[in-house]
């Protein structure tokens, strides 16, 4: 008999582990929660909502799930705390978290992990635990941040690496097969979603570190969000790598970081750094408005 699945889920990478789910044949879905808001989302794909309903896949509440049946309950990039008894309800809560744990619990993780000059990354298998990315881990998988990867690169790394892991313990799972080790958090935050609030403002004192500089633009290079700004005489320009994934290629005037910043805003309304590995394009809102704005159908500026 196959076990009954309840799935919580949201983005991308959860559409497209529940579509391999279903596809699998190995399981019961019983039940699926997505994420339902009327505000725009930064992704332009199927949903998962789409695919349950697609699937014939009964669309609940959350706390419907206590009147459900169900051997497991299996978030899938879900973005919101599950409470405990519908966790206990379970034989076993599993979550598929995108960062090397315990290493960037909560929020944020990618982002985090460029503007703490990290060189690794990873994405985690565990047990889902009433404390928040706390479970056992069930698999992990790591790997190298590049030197020069934009935060939307990095992501991208994350999910291939992702889909592998959650395609090669599918199997086990449905014949509860399961082998976990311990997870130890000591110490480790939990990064809330506005923990890069402030961030992303480069202030002038800050103009002659260049190493700072590069990692703050690539940590917020992420469209459809807003990237990593400076204001110069109450005028905002934006800075991001030059043709990075999810970007344009510009062709614009190119200065070096030796220069002075300030009288170059005063100078062009955008331009290019391009004495560093990849070119940093320095642009002025209402020209950045122009590219992006509505550079994708369902644009947001909410923080990811």
């Amino acid at each position: 008999m196959k076990l009954k699945v309840a799935v919580l889920g949201e983005k991308p990478q959860g559409a497209t582990w529940l579509k391999y789910l279903i596809k699998s044949n190995l399981f019961d879905i019983v039940a699926g929660v997505p994420r339902i808001s009327d505000k725009n989302i930064w992704w332009d794909c199927e949903t998962y909502a789409d695919i349950l309903k697609a699937n014939s896949i009964p669309i609940v509440k959350r706390r419907d799930l206590l009147e459900i049946d169900y051997d497991i309950i299996w978030s899938q990039m879900y973005g919101f705390i599950i409470e405990s008894d519908l966790i206990r309800k379970a034989k076993i809560a599993l979550n598929l978290h995108e960062s090397p744990l315990p290493r960037y619990r909560g929020c944020n993780g990618y982002s985090h992990a460029i503007l703490e000059n990290d060189n690794t990354y990873g994405t985690t298998l565990h047990v889902l635990d009433p404390e928040l990315d706390n479970g056992d881990i069930i698999d992990q998988e790591l790997f190298q941040i590049e030197p020069d990867d934009t935060v939307k690169e990095l992501y991208n790394k994350t999910m291939n690496v992702s889909n592998i892991i959650f395609k090669r313990n599918v199997g086990k799972i449905a014949k509860m097969d399961i082998k976990t080790k311990s997870l130890d958090t000591t110490g480790q935050p939990i990064r809330q979603r506005n923990s890069l609030k402030n961030l992303k403002i480069i202030t002038e004192s800050e103009y002659s570190d260049i190493a700072n500089i590069y990692r703050r633009i690539r940590a917020f290079d992420f469209t459809p969000f807003e990237p990593a700004f400076l204001i110069v005489k109450d005028v905002k320009y934006y800075l991001f790598v030059n043709n990075s994934l999810g970007r344009l290629y510009h062709v614009l005037p190119k200065h070096s970081f030796s220069g002075n910043i300030y009288d170059m805003c005063i100078k062009y309304s955008s331009f290019i750094v391009s004495d560093i590995k990849r070119e940093i394009v320095i642009m002025k809102e209402e020209i950045y408005d122009q590219y992006y704005r509505n550079f994708k159908p369902e644009y947001s500026w909410e923080k990811k």
